[in-house]
């Protein structure tokens, strides 16, 4: 039998301490195992108009070093987290947030997702925050809000 998942997106300088101890008491509470995923936006989404055209070998090298590097910048984090699941990894996805959030889940097919939200992109969204709301549109499992200074 597997263990529950807590699917975590989030960004190194946008992970909220509530957020964290949201995500640390789910872990305990279910023996759950934690991923942790930052997405940083594809060279189409940065720059329509590019022409590179990176190698397969240049894009995994290219993750291999944003996935170090996530890791790095959410040291204190994961830490916390780490003392409250059996496992916690840390897997960096490119492309859009929303897109690369729901193809993510449903590879891993985790029990809930849980993210917090910045709510600053204009009334309609003051509450919930374009990302949240896109995932939790579409999302293939239960979506934990946490939302900012909560």
């Amino acid at each position: 039998m597997r263990r529950p998942t807590l699917l975590v997106p989030t960004t190194p300088t946008d992970i909220a301490p509530k957020l964290v101890a949201t995500v640390c008491e789910l872990a305990r509470g279910l023996g759950a195992d934690i991923e942790v995923l930052t997405v940083v936006p594809a060279l189409d989404a940065v720059d329509p108009h590019t022409t590179l055209t990176p190698s397969d070998d240049a894009v995994a090298k290219t993750l291999d070093q944003l996935t170090a590097s996530t890791r790095a910048a959410l040291a204190g984090p994961l830490a916390e987290l780490e003392a409250a699941a059996h496992d916690v990894r840390v897997q960096v996805a490119h492309g859009g947030p929303v897109d690369a959030i729901l193809a993510r889940a449903h590879e891993i097919d985790p029990d809930y997702l849980v993210m917090g939200t910045a709510g600053r992109t204009g009334m309609r969204r003051a509450l919930l925050g374009s990302v949240a709301e896109g995932v939790l549109r579409k999302a293939p499992c239960p979506v934990v809000v946490v939302p900012p200074g909560a």
